[in-house]
């Protein structure tokens, strides 16, 4: 079991690393320099406009799965969702983002 254990952690390790550096690459593209290692401006845009792709491909999902899901969803879900990001973001200015799904 304790095998088990430590496998699943490694593997879970590999693709956090694996996704961090998939980001530091996206961010290097987008503003043509290396990510710094301190959160600047452009950081936290960056995290933004990422999070926000987040929440407007998982809205997308829950309608295709339950149409209806809106409705279920608190929305502190999609707050927490924002918070885990690392973003600092009023729920008023969510909802008016076109992008993200949140009418009931």
């Amino acid at each position: 079991v304790f095998g088990n254990t430590q496998q699943a952690i490694s593997k879970r390790k590999t693709r956090l690393l694996y996704k961090i550096a998939e980001l530091m690459k996206k961010f290097e593209e987008y503003y043509g320099y290396e990510m710094p290692k301190i959160l600047t401006d452009d950081v936290k845009q960056f995290r933004w406009r990422e999070a926000l792709v987040i929440l407007t491909e998982t809205s997308k999902a829950l309608k295709e799965v339950n149409p209806n899901i809106i409705e279920t969803l608190d929305p502190a879900v999609m707050m927490m969702t924002v918070a885990l990001a690392g973003i600092e973001a009023e729920l008023g200015e969510i909802k008016e983002l076109n992008q993200i799904d949140l009418k009931r």
